[in-house]
């Protein structure tokens, strides 16, 4: 019973590890430091990595929360908002009166991941650090 335990965390924590390297994704605020009153944009892009592909028209959605004092354009992006494969933006302004300091965005992510033979749906969750000054 043990081993089959041991077996079944090391298999679990194996795919877990080795999963994450099918694909890069990556979420961030440009800038990463902005003025009360600035404006900047969010980033979201992913990458497919060994036998892995993204296609083109692909099933995709991504959605912004955003915090107190920040309002973000679109908080829902499909794929048809794609700036290229694999990567979509959306302009952010923050309230001249928002609060000074360190903030994040939470964004949640979810695209296909495709093979020759099949696609694979990926969900994550990212919470995209936003400094206010």
């Amino acid at each position: 019973m043990r081993r089959a335990l041991k077996l079944a965390v090391f298999l679990s924590l194996a795919i877990f590890i080795f999963g994450c390297e099918d694909y890069t994704l990556k979420a961030f605020a440009d800038p990463g430091v902005v003025s009360a009153g600035g404006s900047g944009k969010l980033v979201v892009s992913f990458k497919a990595h060994g036998k892995y592909h993204l296609e083109p028209e692909g099933l995709v959605l991504i959605t912004f929360e955003p915090p107190a004092g920040v309002a973000i354009e679109k908080t829902e992006l499909k794929g048809s908002d794609k700036i290229s494969v694999g990567k979509f933006e959306s302009k952010f302004t923050v309230a001249p009166g928002a609060a000074k300091g360190m903030t994040s965005i939470p964004a949640k992510v979810m695209f296909q991941l495709c093979t020759k033979e099949i696609c694979r749906l990926i969900n994550e969750e990212r919470r995209i650090p936003l400094t206010i000054k």
